[in-house]
């Protein structure tokens, strides 16, 4: 039996099931985090690490910090906007259906953390915030790490 992430209607969700999708990857708690950090969704080590941006994704994040001066594990808070990893190419319905199945927990876990700055990195991450929650937020922030 999967856990099921407070908030996540994973019963409509198509990775809620053996052969499309592994996971939940959880992000840890850091209600002091200055900046939230929202990715698209986990990977192969993210899914064996049990945390999200723990493989190269994640390398190229830390040193995007470091440039700023920026401490990860006591200023932000890093989660994805799907905390599911597809087993398979999903249909463009099928992924839809699993960011918005995400989206409430996703936004439980942004109103916990109260960031000053939510970055989104990707654009299933920045679909993933709408409109009405980015305006819930101080400041919004959206970019792309280049490799």
């Amino acid at each position: 039996m999967k856990l099921v992430p407070p908030g996540a209607d994973c019963a409509n969700c198509p990775l809620n099931n053996p052969e499309s999708g592994d996971g939940p990857v959880m992000a840890r708690p850091n209600k002091r985090a200055k900046l939230a950090i929202v990715g698209q969704e986990p990977g192969f080590d993210e899914l064996l690490e049990g945390e999200p941006f723990v493989g190269r994704s994640g390398r190229s994040l830390d040193r995007a910090l470091d440039d700023f001066d920026i401490r990860r594990q006591t200023d932000t808070y890093v989660t994805n906007a799907r905390c599911c990893v597809p087993k398979r190419k999903l249909t463009a319905e099928e992924d839809h259906q699993s960011y918005v199945a995400c989206r409430q927990r996703l936004y439980n876990e942004l109103e916990k953390v109260q960031a000053r700055v939510v970055v989104a990195l990707g654009a299933g991450a920045l679909k993933s915030l709408t409109v009405e929650q980015i305006q819930n937020f101080a400041n919004f922030a959206h970019c792309y790490l280049a490799e």
